[in-house]
Order: structure tokens, then C-alpha cells, then sequence
């Protein structure tokens, strides 16, 4: 689809407004499913295989990895699967799971080894597995040009400023955080400079980044210091706060499009 496109600029909602110079995680998301033999948990145990005992061997088996992996990586899951009834031994069960890392090719190597792990679990106690991969983003690659046109129309577009009102609404949210020491609260009116952040999110621009030039930059559609994809943050873009970050981005990626 981008692969004609001589350049692409794009944006994400945050809690500050800043050209974005980082590189995000790639990451991989995949179904497990386990398929085993059901029968009576009390009366013939020894007749079934477990389905969730395989999903238990994986994901202890990813636990152990964590101490053997770089320290970027991240990994979680959740069960989405887990039988019918606790006196039936259960014939299937499932497991989604997601594993990031900043380098690709790094990604590619922990992914084999937890598809290892999904292998162990069958395995270890005589079922099947079946992988679905559901999901995949590459890391983001930086352009240093687009970064700096983003910053400099950033600059002339302005953070946002929030009315008496909206700012009482922003520190009653703010607080709900429990998050600690927050930044202050006028930090949404100013640009931050670029910068290579700690961060562990991921996104599908990263792909496009790949293919063709991309500029990507970040505007405070949520308060300083409240997360992304949380209530705290959803409850801020239906009202003016968030309509002024999305102002922001708009006006930055418009007067960069024209030069």
C-alpha cells in the first residue's frame, strides 16, 4: 500500500508534544491452542491429557526465559482458554501471547524459543499444539529529516493550553493515577525536544517505516503523566483536552505536508 508513497507523516495521542525519535518494539502475537483427551478428573484421571497443563508447562517455561533474554524484551500473556469444568480433565485450552523486543532480527530468535516452549508443553504432556500467529508490528525506523520538519511545525503550531475548567478536570484525573510524582500539569503546552525514550509500546507505523520514509510525532491529547490505554486517558478524548492535542497534531502535520 505505501510502497509508491514518497513519504508518510503520522502521529499517536500521549501526554506531551514532542517529534518522535524513537524506534518503539517490534513485536509478535500468536494464539497457542493445546488439544489433549478429556475424561473424569476423579474417576480416570490417568485416561486424559491435560490441555491445560500443557498452557501451564509453556508459560512456566517462558517464565524461566526471562532471566535469559535481553532486558528491552517483554513478554506476556493471558489464558484465554482453560477447560469447561474443574471435574473434567480439560481437552483444550489456550494461550495468547505477545513478544516484543526493539531489533527485529533479535525478535525473530526469542520467538523460536518461545514456540520452543509451546512445543515443550505438548510434549511434556502428551497433546497437540497448534500456533496462529495473529499479529505482527516491525520496530520503528527513524528519519531524522522528518523528525526535525515535525519538531520545527510543532514548534510553530503550540502545546496545548487548557482553560480554568478543563485544567481542574485534568488534575482530578491526574490524581485517579496513583502514580506518584507527576510532571506539571502546564507541560502540555510545551514542545519537548526529540528524544530516544525507555518506552515499551509498540505500533504499526513501524511497518510502514520500513517501506518508505515516515515521520511520526506525539500530542497531548491526555494529561501529563496519566498513561496510554487507560480509562484516565479515554475519559479525556471525548472532551476539549483531547480535541486540542488532535488540533495540535492536525496543524503540525498539515504545515509539514506543505513544505
Amino acid at each position: 500500500a505505501f510502497k509508491d508513497t514518497g513519504a508518510v507523516l503520522a502521529w499517536h495521542p500521549w501526554d506531551g508534544n514532542m517529534a518522535d525519535d524513537n524506534s518503539w518494539l517490534a513485536n509478535v502475537k500468536a494464539e497457542v491452542r493445546f488439544q489433549g483427551k478429556a475424561a473424569h478428573a476423579a474417576g480416570a484421571p490417568d485416561a486424559g491429557r491435560s490441555a491445560l497443563d500443557a498452557v501451564e508447562v509453556m508459560t512456566h517455561a517462558v517464565n524461566l526465559m526471562r532471566e535469559h533474554v535481553p532486558q528491552e524484551t517483554r513478554m506476556h500473556y493471558i489464558i484465554t482458554h482453560g477447560g469447561a469444568a474443574a471435574n473434567i480433565v480439560p481437552d483444550t485450552a489456550a494461550v495468547e501471547i505477545i513478544v516484543r523486543h526493539p531489533d527485529l532480527k533479535t525478535l525473530e530468535g526469542l520467538w523460536e524459543r518461545v514456540m520452543n516452549c509451546a512445543q515443550a508443553g505438548a510434549l511434556a504432556t502428551g497433546t497437540s499444539v497448534e500456533i496462529e500467529i495473529v499479529s505482527g508490528y516491525a520496530n520503528f525506523v527513524t528519519n531524522s529529516v522528518l523528525r526535525d520538519l515535525l519538531d520545527r511545525n510543532l514548534r510553530i503550531a503550540g502545546g496545548v493550553t487548557y482553560t480554568s475548567d478543563e485544567a481542574a478536570f485534568a488534575e482530578k484525573v491526574r490524581q485517579s493515577v496513583g502514580a506518584g510524582a507527576l510532571p506539571p500539569l502546564d507541560s502540555a503546552s510545551k514542545i519537548q525536544a526529540p528524544r530516544t525514550m525507555l518506552s515499551s509500546v509498540s505500533t504499526d507505523v513501524g511497518d510502514v517505516s520500513w517501506v518508505t520514509p515516515t515521520g511520526h510525532m506525539l500530542a497531548a491529547t491526555f494529561p501529563p503523566g496519566v498513561p496510554l490505554h487507560s480509562w484516565q486517558s479515554t475519559a479525556c478524548a471525548g472532551t476539549q483536552i483531547g480535541r486540542k492535542g488532535m488540533m495540535v497534531a492536525a496543524k503540525t502535520l498539515a504545515l509539514s505536508a506543505v513544505e
